[in-house]
């Protein structure tokens, strides 16, 4: 039986990114962090939106901190994970620790792309997920998504 969702291919080649796929906007474009609540919102550039067309669309956010990235290095089945439709245009990401944080964002598209979304959302246990994020993979998409984001902020403590 095939580790990959129904509906889905493993991309055989990888594009890297030359531009942002998806512009994030962090906390309402403030430069700082006053909330153990962040909104995230996204806008997409022509390219993008030309790759979505007519399908439904679907957003994989996945956060984590410097101290996960000491700990389990750049592949990751830790940090917090949040799936979402592209309609909702905003989702809520929370942040239970100060500090340096990153966050990725994945686009997928159609049935495949929901099914994938789903797939990375699946918890192995309380703190872990069944897939991996490598998140050294040089600004390129994660299995059959099409476009991707990642910033960095920092949570002050209070």
């Amino acid at each position: 039986m095939s580790n990959e969702p129904e509906g889905g291919e493993v991309a055989k080649q990888k594009t890297k990114v030359q531009r942002p796929q998806i512009e994030l906007v962090l906390n309402g474009g403030k430069t700082e962090v006053n909330s153990a609540t962040m909104p995230v919102q996204w806008l997409f550039p022509k390219e993008t939106l030309k790759t979505i067309g007519n399908q439904k669309a679907y957003l994989l956010f996945v956060e984590q901190t410097q101290k996960e990235l000491a700990d389990f290095g750049p592949s990751l089945n830790g940090g917090r994970r949040y799936g979402c439709s592209v309609q909702e245009r905003i989702k809520y990401v929370s942040m239970f620790s100060p500090g340096h944080h990153r966050i990725l964002v994945f686009l997928f598209v159609g049935k495949a792309g929901k099914a994938w979304v789903k797939a990375y959302l699946e918890k192995e246990s309380h703190c872990s997920y069944t897939r991996s994020i490598n998140w050294a993979s040089d600004g390129e998409p994660q299995n059959s998504s099409v476009a991707l984001a990642n910033a960095e902020f920092y949570v002050p403590s209070e």
